[in-house]
């Protein structure tokens, strides 16, 4: 047993604050490295390594730009690369190159400042930054307000924003806009990303700001405001909307205490008691299982006719999850998704398994997680297999022929979209558009109607800049497909949200939807 006494509280003492200043050294040391420029030589470096990574590893590299036309930028961009540069500086000349690929899932990283332990802490305290408080949409190239969390209640929703600290939004779109991509030709996940993504893209080219001044315009009087850090003073108002929302939900789970809203929620959008609608805010959140099973022995108990998908602003998430919602949808037996084509044996391996992790977490999973890392390892190899045509495919249960559950639904479906929908929530929409199982309304959604290259995400860091390149690693397509090549799923009844619609909170997409369901009645 260790005596504690003075000599040993000075030992812990000491080499906690050794810890603690190695800690504050670290951070000023790497904030002081980023702004230092880096020579050509380094750049072109990183080019060449950030190409051969996804030569190696990406598997439909040129399905929307030739590998002519992929290589004549690079080598583009290495020649006019002969003056040093920041990391900051440099991320800008490369992510157009990399963006150009058209991959929504491709995506260059820039880095940012980091803070130290009591400097976060600090943060935390202060509560969310003046832009984070606010909600927005991009209509016509105008950023207006869709949501107002902040404490000051006089910024009426819909008001279109001039400037920030004399700074327009639209300068911040033009600038960032071409540092990345949707899938294929799509253009409406831009805005969405842009409008999503704005108050970082704000505070990365100006730096965090404690309050900005903010110009808007309602109607037509333009006024100022000036928006401080919100110190969580709110409380009872989140309470009370949590009250709201849980009087009114029918099924719910995954209660999100940042947003007040539930994951995913089944609901009755009007006084029909025959149409109900499910709202999935994301494929990688909540209890599936149980949300699934309870809402759809439901929606057969109570003979609902009509269910309403609502998949806007669905990032995606779990292949699993989307496709054990497809499983209560379809009518018949399924094919979800084609083998996952990989570059080779071992390219499905590349992940984040250890990467951006703590230094104690790594030591936790090379321990105790190796052997379980072995047998996936090995599981993952076994199922890569080359065909007859010498590309390598990846066989999951996601390609076996598969059935529906046993409460399935059998009412008319329909389905919500727009930009924000990407990734696994675009393939569960590719299959119920593909088998003409539902109704599409709103708007082109982001993501592509033939699929993604995505699975594994490895994220691999360029040696000089330290910028961070992530993308996917396995190409995943729905098992119906589209003449429409580099497009995403198409609405029936297209559907575009107005700067009236959200002044007056009206969904128009919803609104649509019942008003269509009134007609058949």
């Amino acid at each position: 047993m260790i005596k504690i006494n003075q000599k040993n509280y000075t030992i812990v003492y000491l080499f906690l604050l050794l810890i603690l200043l190695g800690s504050c050294s670290t951070v000023n040391h790497y904030n002081r490295k980023i702004k230092i420029p880096i020579s050509s030589e380094n750049l072109k470096f990183d080019i060449d390594f950030a190409y051969g990574k996804l030569q190696k590893i990406h598997p439909n590299l040129y399905q929307y730009i030739s590998k002519q036309e992929l290589e004549r930028k690079f080598d583009s961009l290495k020649a006019r690369l002969d003056t040093p540069m920041t990391s900051k500086d440099f991320y800008f000349q490369l992510s157009p190159v990399i963006s150009s690929v058209k991959q929504g899932h491709i995506r260059l990283i820039p880095l940012t400042e980091k803070l130290k332990t009591k400097e976060k802490s600090l943060a935390k305290k202060s509560g969310k930054t003046p832009l984070s408080q606010f909600e927005y949409e991009i209509i016509e190239n105008i950023l207006i307000i869709s949501e107002n969390n902040s404490l000051d209640s006089t910024i009426p929703v819909g008001s279109e924003v001039i400037a920030i600290n004399n700074i327009h939004p639209q300068e911040i779109f033009s600038k960032y806009r071409n540092t990345f991509s949707s899938d294929g030709y799509n253009t409406t996940f831009i805005n969405k990303r842009l409008s999503d993504e704005f108050p970082f893209y704000f505070y990365f080219e100006n730096g965090i700001c404690d309050s900005i001044n903010l110009l808007v315009k309602y109607n037509d009087t333009i006024f100022s405001k000036c928006i401080s850090r919100d110190k969580k003073t709110h409380g009872k108002r989140d309470n009370d909307q949590s009250k709201i929302d849980k009087r009114e939900k029918t099924i719910a789970t995954g209660y999100d205490r940042k947003t007040n809203s539930y994951l995913q929620q089944l609901t009755f959008p009007s006084s029909d008691s025959s149409i109900a609608m499910m709202k999935i805010k994301n494929f990688s959140d909540g209890n599936f299982l149980t949300f699934f099973h309870k809402s759809f022995k439901f929606l057969k108990r109570k003979n609902i006719q009509y269910l309403i998908l609502d998949l806007r602003d669905n990032p995606g998430g779990k292949i699993y999850s989307a496709r054990l919602l497809y499983s209560y949808l379809t009518k018949s037996d399924y094919y979800f998704l084609d083998k996952f084509e990989v570059t080779s044996r071992t390219s499905i391996l590349y992940d984040n398994y250890l990467k951006e992790k703590p230094l104690f977490v790594k030591a936790i999973l090379i321990t105790v997680g190796l052997p379980f890392r072995l047998l996936y390892m090995g599981v993952s190899l076994m199922n890569v297999k080359k065909e007859a045509n010498g590309k390598f495919y990846y066989n999951t249960i996601n390609s076996n022929l598969l059935h529906p559950k046993k409460n399935n639904y059998n009412g008319k479906i329909y389905v919500l979209i727009n930009g924000g929908t990407f990734s696994a929530s675009c393939l569960i929409s590719s299959n119920l558009s593909g088998s003409g199982r539902a109704i599409f309304v709103g708007e082109e959604t982001g993501g592509a109607f033939n699929g993604n290259v995505a699975g594994t995400l490895p994220i691999f860091t360029l040696p000089k800049s330290r910028l961070k390149l992530r993308f996917g690693g396995a190409l995943i397509q729905s098992h119906y497909k589209s003449e429409n090549i580099g497009r995403g799923i198409m609405p029936d009844i297209e559907i575009k949200t107005t700067r009236e619609d959200i002044i007056s909170g009206n969904d128009a997409e919803l609104t649509r939807v019942l008003d269509e369901i009134k007609k058949e009645k």
